[in-house]
């Protein structure tokens, strides 16, 4: 089964990097981001995990998919970020640590409800590139 799963991840990848080469679409957000082939992976991802048996080497295990990817474009960070951590806490995502645009520490908190951005208060010193982790309640930055 894996080796099914890896060629038809492969080929996803493939066609949707077809998609991708041409000029940016009008719905993509950035110069450098194709949103509508990021939108057309997911769709052909989540057809694959539908086409695949997961329970073929095992009798009496679930046959389908147990999950689904859900895929939205949303709005920018209000500036560009590289290197930092994010953690997920209820309908909020931080992000928070990494290399800011302006070189300043930042925070921001991402609510996935409103789909909203609203910077909150960063670490106490410039955290650029950054390892971290999150749990249900912290971010912590290394």
């Amino acid at each position: 089964m894996r080796p099914k799963l890896v060629v038809v991840v492969l080929l996803v990848m493939s066609l949707s990097h077809t998609v991708s080469r041409g000029r940016p679409s009008d719905s993509t957000s950035t110069e450098w981001r194709n949103d509508e082939a990021n939108l057309e992976v997911v769709r052909q991802f989540n057809q694959a995990l539908e086409y695949i048996p997961f329970s073929s080497e095992h009798e009496g295990v679930l046959d389908q998919c147990p999950f689904r990817i859900d895929w939205s474009v949303g709005p920018n960070l209000p500036m560009s970020w590289k290197g930092g951590i994010s953690g997920v806490f209820g309908s909020e995502i931080v992000l928070t640590g990494g290399g800011w645009e302006d070189g300043r520490a930042h925070t921001f908190s991402y609510d996935t409800k409103t789909a909203q951005y609203r910077d909150i208060a960063p670490a106490p010193v410039v955290t650029g590139f950054t390892q971290g982790a999150a749990d249900e309640r912290h971010v912590y930055l290394v």
